[in-house]
């Protein structure tokens, strides 16, 4: 029985060990239901600065009133909009699931007409099946692709999480 708690206190120690060091993180706080977005030094990111550039790349270092991205020395009082990167990853597969599935849809359905010689080739039916899965499409792709404006509710800031 000692042998056990011994062995799963050092298999705990050892998995944990790596988050035990000081690092830096960039907390994005926002209202809804999730609060926090949390960049980590290499965690992907996308953001507008207040002179319209778009920057999208890792994060390679980051400090108090600053954070770099490709090489970039960006303040954080320069962002003016961040692109939510971390969720929504099941709308984005689903919009690119109902897109394929608009097009397919309409060019299989027309081109069977086309060898069965119906008329009319396009049907009212099929226009509106696949009017109906592109418009799904396009509402899943901004969802998922949502940016947020920076102000006073919504703000980022550097945390330095020492032990």
């Amino acid at each position: 029985m000692f042998r056990l708690k011994h062995f799963l206190s050092t298999l705990l120690l050892l998995l944990f060990c790596g988050a035990l060091h000081a690092q830096k993180i960039l907390v994005f706080d926002k209202g809804g239901k999730e609060k926090r977005v949390r960049y980590y030094k290499g965690s992907f990111i996308s953001f507008k600065k207040s002179d319209g550039i778009l920057i999208s790349g890792p994060i390679q270092s980051m400090q108090d009133s600053f954070i770099v991205v490709l090489g970039e020395k960006v303040l954080l009082s320069e962002i003016k909009s961040i692109k939510k990167t971390h969720k929504h990853e099941g709308f984005r597969l689903f919009s690119g699931v109902f897109y394929t599935a608009s097009a397919a849809f309409f060019t299989i359905d027309s081109f069977n007409r086309i060898i069965n010689t119906e008329n009319p080739v396009v049907r009212r039916g099929n226009i509106r099946t696949s009017s109906i899965l592109f418009g799904a499409a396009t509402f899943m792709s901004i969802i998922g692709n949502r940016s947020y404006r920076m102000n006073d509710s919504r703000n980022l800031r550097v945390l330095d999480i020492s032990i």
